[in-house]
């Protein structure tokens, strides 16, 4: 948290991630929904430029259980601060 301004719901990741692919908001991240509630978002982020990975850094594909979707300035620097935060809550990082 330290490092954001603020956390964002509209509460659908759909739209959240809409919204990553438009620049309305910097990044997205979530674990546990379902491939449905994350792929059209996915592929409009990769179509607007953006990055999507799971929480290990590789490309996000239907059946990886978490997300993170960003531009590609700031996606490496949130993905390193959710791995240290898992890292410390004792969370493995899941493939």
């Amino acid at each position: 948290m330290p490092l954001l301004r603020g956390v964002r719901r509209a509460g659908a990741a759909a739209l959240d991630i809409a919204w990553t692919a438009a620049g309305q908001v910097d990044g997205y991240w979530e674990a546990g929904l379902w491939p449905w509630d994350w792929a059209s978002g996915a592929l409009l982020v990769i179509e607007a430029g953006g990055v999507v990975t799971g929480y290990a850094g590789n490309p996000w594909k239907p059946g990886t259980k978490n997300l993170l979707a960003a531009n590609p300035i700031l996606h490496n620097k949130l993905l390193e601060s959710i791995q240290n935060a898992r890292y410390k809550a004792g969370f493995q990082i899941a493939k």
